[in-house]
């Protein structure tokens, strides 16, 4: 994991005892669900109902037949594995089992259901012991949200390339690389062109591993160039 630095900045949020709504916002790839989950983990002797962690991104929020607010609580009690009555509202039922938790609520991917964010703030307020940690591409906008915005992860300069086994991007592409094609190494001749890869996808850790990938059958100046030549470059 190359967010130690962010890692312990979100801890540090999510054990203060008045800050329950943490949303990490970022752009796509650029790994708020893997920072989440290692929050999670490192959290989970901190709760004494432990730690849920809640995919949303397959919840479809946008058919008229099923609120948005209705079909994020029936994910949320998915993953408690509690059995909804259909002949009382959702909400209300999520809500009482809630109550008397004292739990983290990781909701991962929830920029599709910002329509019914209101549940959140509702759930807050009904269940005081209750955390909730947000992952998406925009933030919820509540007065209470603390918003954490996730960026690409560091990368040298053109210039740098000296030191560019040292940034975090670089790092994380070696350690890829390594595992796609164990005889993987740097040398002075493919460093420049690691940096270029890890400019052109902007630091995104997503990015960086996919193109690392390639190195079992492509060099790194190639992987470069067909980046470069396929638009991607900035």
């Amino acid at each position: 994991m190359d967010r130690a630095e962010e890692l312990e900045h979100l801890l540090q949020q999510l054990v203060h005892p008045t800050q329950r709504l943490i949303s990490v916002v970022g752009e796509g790839g650029v790994g708020k669900t893997r920072l989440a989950l290692a929050a999670a983990q490192a959290l989970a002797s901190c709760f004494v109902d432990g730690i849920w962690f809640v995919p949303l991104v397959d919840v479809d929020g946008r058919t008229e037949a099923t609120p948005t607010h209705h079909a994020i609580s029936t994910a949320i009690a998915t993953a408690f594995g509690l059995a909804l009555n259909e002949r009382q509202e959702r909400q209300t039922q999520l809500l009482a089992f809630l109550r008397n938790k004292e739990l983290l609520l990781v909701l991962d991917n929830f920029e599709h259901l910002l329509a019914g964010a209101g549940l959140i703030h509702t759930l807050l307020r009904a269940a005081p012991q209750v955390a909730i940690l947000v992952t998406s591409r925009q933030p919820l906008n509540f007065q209470a949200e603390q918003v954490m915005r996730l960026v690409g992860l560091a990368t040298p300069a053109t210039g740098a390339v000296a030191a560019a086994t040292t940034y975090p991007a670089v790092t994380l592409f070696d350690a890829c690389a390594r595992h796609a094609h164990p005889s993987f190494v740097f040398t002075a001749e493919n460093v420049s062109a690691v940096v270029r890869i890890c400019q052109i996808v902007r630091g995104l850790p997503l990015g960086i591993e996919l193109a690392a990938t390639w190195v079992n059958q492509f060099a790194p100046t190639e992987i470069a160039t067909w980046l470069t030549e396929h638009r991607l470059a900035p």
